[in-house]
């Protein structure tokens, strides 16, 4: 199969990138409201992007709303909005036995929703900004804003992120202070929807 992108509709274009940019990380990114309530939510189009200083990136699509003209326009999403006002994030990386609850938190909560709370997660404050993190899941990255790259149409909108620690369960640690493979971090995988933990089978969609 030969495929032109400039023939292709806005869907059967990102079906096919998301098909074959595979496996992609999921970023479960916990961001504070401008009252303090958490907001918790998964996104897939994240990466490292460099070391030197730890850098990683999210992209984060916009929201559909209906205006009051009942006209469909697209604004961020609180994750942007949120990351925007205190100039720091969170990101978590969940095991993939959790990813009915991480696909539940893509889901539309009311305002002021403490996401966290209704998944039964605890939360600790931040170590190195005001974001907190819970020490339920493996993996946590406190991050500080660096920059908001606004790509494509309608925008998707890319945060740059500067790592300024790490979280890690002391469980996933070995004696180099590595952290091997083999703990089932949750991933996207193409049509078959998230990567599996390890001998455990999920039908294609």
């Amino acid at each position: 199969m030969d495929v032109d992108a400039a023939t292709l509709s806005g869907r059967a274009l990102y079906d096919l990138l998301v098909d074959t940019v595979v496996p992609r990380p999921v970023a479960w990114v916990l961001t504070l409201s401008a009252d303090g309530a958490p907001n918790l939510a998964p996104f897939s189009f994240f990466s490292g992007v460099c070391a030197r200083p730890p850098m990683l990136s999210v992209s984060v699509a916009s929201k559909p709303v209906l205006g009051s003209d009942g006209q469909r326009r697209f604004v961020p999403k609180d994750t942007v909005s949120f990351a925007r006002e205190r100039g720091h994030f969170t990101v978590h990386i969940a095991p993939a036995s959790q990813r009915e609850a991480v696909a539940s938190t893509a889901a539309d909560h009311p305002p002021g929703t403490d996401v966290p709370a209704l998944l039964g997660l605890s939360l600790n404050p931040g170590s190195w900004g005001p974001i907190p993190w819970s020490p339920d899941l493996p993996v946590a990255m406190e991050c500080r804003l660096e920059q908001v790259v606004e790509v494509g149409e309608p925008v998707t909108h890319m945060l740059l992120g500067r790592v300024l620690g790490w979280h890690v369960q002391d469980a996933l640690v070995d004696a180099d202070g590595r952290v091997p493979s083999g703990w089932d971090p949750l991933a996207r995988l193409g049509i078959s929807g998230y990567l599996p933990p390890r001998n455990l089978q999920v039908p294609r969609s």
